[in-house]
Order: C-alpha cells, then sequence, then structure tokens
C-alpha cells in the first residue's frame, strides 16, 4: 500500500471518529437531525429559536473528544428553510 494513502486513511478515520462523538452529542441534545454527510449536520428546529439553537449546534460541532482537546475545531452554520448546497 502507498504510504500517502495510509496517512489519508487514518486521518479520515480520525475526522469520522470525531464527527461521530459530536453526532452523539447532538442527539443527547435532542436535537432533531434530520441528516448527515461527511462533516455537515442539517438538523430541524422551530423558526422562532433557530438563532439561538443555531448558536448551541455550532458550540457542540467545536467541541471535539476528549482525546483531541487540543485540535482546534471550526464550524460555520447558516438556517435555511430548505436544504441547500
Amino acid at each position: 500500500m502507498y504510504g500517502a494513502n495510509l496517512f489519508q486513511n487514518s486521518v479520515q478515520a480520525l475526522a469520522r471518529d470525531c464527527f461521530g462523538f459530536i453526532l452523539k452529542n447532538l442527539y443527547d441534545g435532542a436535537y432533531d437531525v434530520v441528516l448527515h454527510v461527511h462533516d455537515e449536520v442539517v438538523v430541524e428546529v422551530e423558526e422562532e429559536n433557530a438563532e439561538e439553537i443555531k448558536n448551541e449546534i455550532q458550540k457542540i460541532m467545536m467541541t471535539g473528544p476528549g482525546w483531541m482537546k487540543d485540535v482546534p475545531l471550526s464550524s460555520d452554520a447558516i438556517i435555511s428553510k430548505e436544504y441547500t448546497k
């Protein structure tokens, strides 16, 4: 196996582990996750609470597992009435 592939696979596996941790925290927080793809999450919320919930979700998305506490995570979020790319 080519060395760069091993490195890439390791990075992708760690990213997936981190994302799985974040998804669990979203589910534990009782957020209605309706879709997730790679590093993206779509959550359905009440319109009147959308801005507050967006901020809460971003905090969760930027909090990784304890074993990677020194790794900075970033999160972008939008509020939309429909899923767009």
